[in-house]
């Protein structure tokens, strides 16, 4: 019995995007240790991506701006002869760095005599420290530098003979503790993509909309590339253009490409459910309500005072009060004594 043998014809079809986009994987909080300190991040910049997504996520720093108010309260004392503005300033910029990064850094400076002259916040995107926290390295430029432009600092000491030492705020897990927020950092990303998503649909045309057939053969890279660019020039750029184009190189008619739709009508319905649902993540890390910073659901279009003061009250012990406590410690341990005071928030 003979056997039919059966073949396919196989065509290839060549496509070319204008200015295609690859999107990379995630960083990691990866924390090795090296031979002086643990770098943090596969690239050591884990801490300048978190505070990118602070800088970028208007929900993250809604969230973490209202929660450093709270913290400061409506008011503080401090029993020790330090300007009040700059204690108001390093408390602030500490408690921002702890929500960010989930630790911060205060310099301890003295004279010679071993009387405390001056605290400065060490911004904590710029800092690694060892396994122990013992040694601290400070630089402005990590990438291309490395340690070789840092500055060491050793940890603070309760000795008046150290002239200057850091003092770590934070406690956790790894030497870099993670933020509160660290299980919703894919969210506050998804959050920043739609975004830029929505900023480049409207002027660059990031959305491919327009497919262009050419059958009369492949051209070589060069040609392509020419074809992209006058093409981009013309119609590519600019809010009153429909989309961005692609383009399919093809051997000839009978083997182009047939895209029926390449735009979606449901994307506005589609982004504003993905938008909702990482608002909620981030606000859920947090262990916040939105009412608590101004924000109000689709089922509510307002709310009392009582009903955010009763809201408040759980959330200042559970999440505002810990924080409190953490400055405190700080300048009690600075100073030897219980020296700081701050006022409760209070509606």
């Amino acid at each position: 019995m003979a056997v039919k043998k059966i073949t396919q014809n196989k065509s290839k079809v060549c496509f070319a995007a204008l200015d295609p986009y690859i999107e990379k994987n995630l960083p990691e909080p990866i924390q090795r240790d090296g031979s002086k300190y643990v770098t943090y991040g596969s690239d050591n910049l884990y801490p300048q991506y978190l505070l990118g997504l602070y800088e970028n996520c208007s929900t993250l720093k809604a969230i973490i701006d209202g929660n450093v108010d709270f913290v400061m309260g409506d008011d503080f004392t401090l029993a020790v002869d330090f300007d009040k503005y700059k204690a108001s300033e390093l408390m602030r910029e500490a408690t921002r760095d702890w929500y960010i990064f989930g630790y911060a850094f205060i310099q301890v400076i003295r004279n010679p005599l071993g009387e405390v002259i001056d605290l400065v916040r060490l911004p904590a995107e710029w800092v690694r420290t060892d396994k122990d926290h013992q040694s601290f390295w400070y630089c402005e430029r990590w990438k291309g530098y490395g340690n070789a432009k840092a500055v060491v600092y050793p940890a603070f000491m309760n000795d008046p003979r150290q002239a200057t030492g850091v003092l770590m705020l934070g406690s956790g897990r790894g030497v870099y503790p993670a933020p509160l927020w660290s299980a919703a950092v894919t969210d506050a990303e998804t959050e920043r993509k739609i975004d830029t998503f929505h900023l480049n649909e409207i002027s660059n045309n990031f959305l491919g909309s327009l497919l262009i057939n050419f059958n009369n053969g492949s051209p070589d890279d060069k040609v392509k590339e020419q074809i992209e660019r006058d093409l981009n020039e013309k119609y590519g750029y600019g809010a009153d253009n429909a989309g961005r184009i692609m383009l399919s190189f093809n051997e000839n008619v009978t083997n182009r490409t047939t895209l029926e739709r390449i735009s979606s009508d449901d994307f506005d319905k589609r982004y504003e459910a993905l938008a909702k649902r990482t608002r909620e993540q981030i606000f859920v890390s947090f262990k916040a309500q939105p009412i608590l910073f101004g924000l109000t659901s689709e089922a509510r279009v307002g709310f009392s005072t009582t009903e955010f003061a009763d809201l408040f009250k759980l959330y200042n012990k559970v999440m505002i009060s810990p924080r409190q406590d953490m400055l405190k410690r700080a300048f009690e341990k600075i100073y030897g004594a219980d020296v700081l005071t701050i006022t409760p928030f209070t509606i």
